[in-house]
């Protein structure tokens, strides 16, 4: 019984390349998105588990719109052309952690969990930071992903990675340790 929203930082940071180890580049935007999907549909299989997935900026870089790509009991198998989208506008983390935050207390499951990929680059630390802490509070569980960075420092359960097979091996590592941990 675990609700879990995905937050995709597509900011335009996010288009900055990352070097794989096979020596190709791919843009850590498409590497999030890439990875959400695929967590997104290995966590629509899995009986007791909704999944929720948004990306901030809106389309348009409004700091102030979240894009929805797959809603709580939708499929994300059908919803799969809303993961490419490009990287645009500022990284208005604080009000997208606020949107994830109501969307999973409205849910009915007993346990919930924000999980935001991301380069890490808030436009308001303190508020992002404060967010964090009231989800805390009300026993809401974050995770940061950062691609190619430390989110340490910001969130209360990180992990770093820097190329697609890395950060969907870390994602599904983080899913199995939380599903498991309820």
């Amino acid at each position: 019984h675990t609700a879990i929203h995905l937050l995709i930082d597509l900011s335009g940071s996010m288009g900055a390349p990352v070097r794989l180890a096979e020596g190709t580049v791919e843009r850590r935007g498409r590497i999030a998105q890439a990875s959400a999907l695929a967590l997104a549909l290995a966590l629509d299989g899995i009986n007791g588990v909704s999944v929720a997935v948004s990306a901030f900026p809106g389309l348009s870089g409004d700091d102030n719109v979240i894009t929805t790509l797959v809603r709580h009991g939708e499929r994300p198998r059908g919803r799969a052309g809303a993961f490419t989208q490009s990287p645009r506008g500022g990284t208005p983390m604080a009000g997208a952690l606020w949107f994830a935050a109501a969307d999973l207390v409205a849910r009915p499951e007993s346990r919930r969990i924000a999980l935001v990929l991301t380069d890490g680059k808030p436009d308001n630390h303190a508020d992002t930071a404060e967010i964090l802490r009231l989800c805390a509070a009300t026993d809401l569980e974050t995770v940061g992903v950062g691609i190619d960075v430390d989110v340490s420092t910001l969130f209360p359960t990180a992990i770093r990675v820097r190329e697609v097979a890395e950060l969907r091996t870390a994602l599904f590592g983080a899913a199995e340790r939380l599903l498991l941990a309820a």
